[in-house]
């Protein structure tokens, strides 16, 4: 029975991968709400073109191909590649549950895994920023960045969470960029 095609894993899926591949995800634990909620709400408007290697690990990790990660599918695959650190994996799916719903949807595997993925981090920030940039200024004037931090406020909750005051009154790009992916991009680009 077990030999069916429907319990079988293509080995080319998954294998053993060495820790410091897993360094931006062991970041995003470390990392302050307004990142994780950044990079969930980039995450959640993913083009499907820029999703693929996302898609496949979430499909690799996702063992009973149910669109949606448990606790037990994330450790399987972790211990699959090599990490048994059972602290770290029950860190990393509580951070990355962001709902506290104890299921992984896409969205909030993919925002975990897209440091590994540094170039396109970058780019989805971006395509937020410019989003929210509505005068095409280049910075974020005060009104626009509140509406920025509006869907990560209602992502997590906290309609407390602000963004770090910038030296003017207005945030240029590189600013954001520099406040919110500097600690996640140095990790992941050492690999």
């Amino acid at each position: 029975c077990l030999d069916h095609t429907w319990f079988r894993l293509e080995q080319h899926r998954l294998r053993t991968v060495p820790l410091d591949r897993f360094a931006a995800m062991q970041a995003y634990v470390k990392q302050t709400v307004l990142q994780r909620a950044l990079l969930l709400e980039m995450a959640a408007k993913l083009p499907i073109g820029k999703a693929r290697p996302i898609v496949d690990m979430f499909e690799a990790f996702d063992a009973n191909k149910d669109g949606a990660m448990a606790m037990h599918e994330l450790r399987a695959a972790f211990r699959h590649m090599g990490l048994t650190d059972e602290d770290l994996i029950k860190k990393t799916f509580k951070a990355l549950d962001v709902n506290g719903d104890s299921i992984l949807s896409f969205s909030e595997f993919a925002a975990g895994v897209m440091g590994i993925f540094h170039d396109l981090v970058e780019d989805r920030l971006l395509a937020l920023f410019e989003e929210y940039d509505t005068d095409d200024t280049g910075c974020l004037d005060e009104m626009q960045a509140m509406h920025f931090l509006d869907t990560a406020r209602k992502v997590i909750g906290d309609e407390r969470l602000t963004l770090p005051s910038p030296k003017s009154r207005q945030m240029r790009f590189a600013d954001l960029k520099d406040m919110l992916l500097r600690p996640q991009l140095a990790i992941s680009q050492k690999r």
